[in-house]
């Protein structure tokens, strides 16, 4: 349920099993301590701010069967080098991963239709972005203040870039 390991600051780690479908919203917010997450095949949706402020936390694994990351979900995920987002991924939800500092990189699966706001903002460590083919839409700030982000290749089916999408990129060169 909503908040039910909220603040279990010394929480290492917890694998969901595959009947679990959902995560509600800050489940495991703010559980600082906790480096280890494995998550069921089953899922389904990852609530808002489920993992919000797990700064412990070093990667993840998205199941193929998730198809929605709400609302800062893994927002300020500090310690966080690496993120894999299975093919079934249809929604990544404002702030998903805004101020994820140490996330090296992040391929976006083909399914997702729209970037939403401030999604990957602040995320100063990030040097690789693949975005998929049916990528349609970039909203505002998604990739702001990616400082380490050099290179950016745009689908040919994105049809809109809002504002600041990628504000002060500043070594985008390409």
């Amino acid at each position: 349920g909503a908040w039910a390991f909220e603040y279990c600051t010394s929480l290492r780690g917890i694998v969901i099993p595959n009947i679990v479908k959902r995560i509600e919203n800050a489940a495991f917010k703010n559980c600082t301590g906790m480096t280890d997450v494995t998550l069921g095949e089953g899922l389904e949706e990852i609530g808002a701010s489920a993992f919000l402020w797990c700064t412990a936390l070093r990667g993840i694994v998205i199941p193929n069967t998730v198809k929605m990351i709400e609302y800062a979900a893994f927002c300020e995920c500090t310690g966080m080098t690496d993120v894999t987002l299975g093919e079934g991924l249809e929604e990544i939800g404002a702030w998903a991963f805004a101020g994820c500092r140490s996330l090296r990189g992040i391929v976006i699966p083909n399914a997702v239709k729209r970037i939403e706001e401030v999604a990957f903002s602040n995320c100063t460590g990030m040097t690789n972005v693949i975005l998929g083919e049916g990528l349609e839409e970039i909203w505002e700030y998604a990739f702001a203040i990616c400082e380490s982000l050099e290179r950016i290749c745009i689908p040919p089916a994105v049809k809109d870039i809002h504002d600041c999408a990628f504000e002060r990129c500043s070594n985008l060169t390409h």
